[in-house]
């Protein structure tokens, strides 16, 4: 006798909260790698790109 509940809709979001930690980790890995990155020669574009960026995720946290 099988007991088959199927998948529930706190199940999902469940899922949907851990993929959007994973997505804001990965953004800021990619910020923290491009910060570091000593190839850029506009250093002034790039902090102001990673400021930009800061901010819209301080937008969507919020």
């Amino acid at each position: 006798m099988s007991d088959d509940k199927g998948i529930t809709s706190d199940d999902l979001a469940r899922i949907s909260a851990c993929l959007e930690i994973v997505g804001y980790t990965l953004a800021l890995l990619a910020l923290e790698k491009t910060s570091s990155d000593k190839k850029s020669d506009a250093n002034t574009m790039k902090k102001e790109s990673i400021r930009m960026a800061l901010n819209q995720l301080y937008e969507k946290l919020s």
